[in-house]
């Protein structure tokens, strides 16, 4: 007989794709620092976010990247973000 539950197993493992986290790691920086990184300019890897960008805009970036962090990993709860590069 069909389970449901087996059916439904496949939905609990849908991630969020990497441009909405993109997106929304953007708003976050310019919610916090009034700074605009354009979302190509972001990547994610390893649970990494990557950000190229000038050295004074990425030192402010490191100087906050403990709120940063937690407003995205607070937001998107299935995919945790360890460090900003």
């Amino acid at each position: 007989m069909f389970n449901i539950d087996d059916f439904l197993v496949k939905f609990r493992k849908i991630t969020i794709p990497d441009n909405e986290i993109r997106i929304y790691i953007s708003e976050v920086i310019f919610d916090i620092l009034k700074l605009k990184i354009e979302k190509y300019n972001i990547k994610i890897s390893n649970n990494s976010i990557f950000i190229k960008t000038d050295n004074i805009i990425k030192t402010e970036i490191f100087l906050n990247k403990n709120r940063i962090l937690n407003k995205i990993n607070n937001k998107f709860i299935n995919r945790k973000i360890n460090n900003i590069l």
